[in-house]
């Protein structure tokens, strides 16, 4: 293992991110892939976390720079990071060469080659706005010259998907 490949889902709020997502980390542990996530919560609010009376967050909460809890086979970690941190930096100074598969959901102007889903006719900005695009999936009938994919012609785009895991860009 090592050098695992990196796949963005990138559009906006409500246009099908995390269900995409969700379905190919199904459909690559189906390959027998090894796979991390990364969700940008891209809200203005802050990121729920456990309640304050669970001991790791007690740990957090009294200044741990990083808390972690293991039990069952699941690690949760919490780990406070620069609010300037990108996921370049954040892949690259990391321990994520384990994994075979890194799929990001968000992050959309970062470098990693890109699935954009377009909602509608006024979410095409992204296909000029965003670099590294490799595949396009769209809710309706958006006429451009680009090739875009319906999102209910799941068949396509998991066609698509096997063959990039396969033969994808790496880190």
């Amino acid at each position: 293992m090592g050098n695992p490949r990196v796949i963005q889902v990138v559009g906006y709020k409500n246009s099908g991110k995390t269900t995409l997502v969700s379905s190919w980390v199904k459909l690559a542990k189906q390959m027998n892939k090894k796979v991390l996530t990364i969700k940008n919560h891209g809200h203005q609010s802050d990121l729920e976390l456990p309640d304050s009376s669970v001991d790791s967050m007690q740990h957090f909460n009294q200044g741990a720079d990083c808390s972690i809890a293991f039990g069952n086979g699941v690690l949760q970690m919490h780990k406070r990071v620069s609010q300037t941190v990108n996921l370049e930096n954040f892949l690259s100074d990391s321990d994520f060469q384990e994994y075979d598969l890194i799929i990001v959901e968000g992050f959309k102007h970062e470098r990693f080659p890109k699935v954009v889903i377009l909602r509608n006719e006024e979410d095409h900005t992204l296909i000029n706005e965003l670099t590294n695009i490799k595949l396009a999936i769209t809710h309706g009938s958006i006429m451009n010259s680009f090739d875009l994919v319906s999102i209910n012609d799941t068949d396509k785009i998991n066609t698509w998907f096997k063959g990039w895991v396969h033969n994808g860009e790496k880190i």
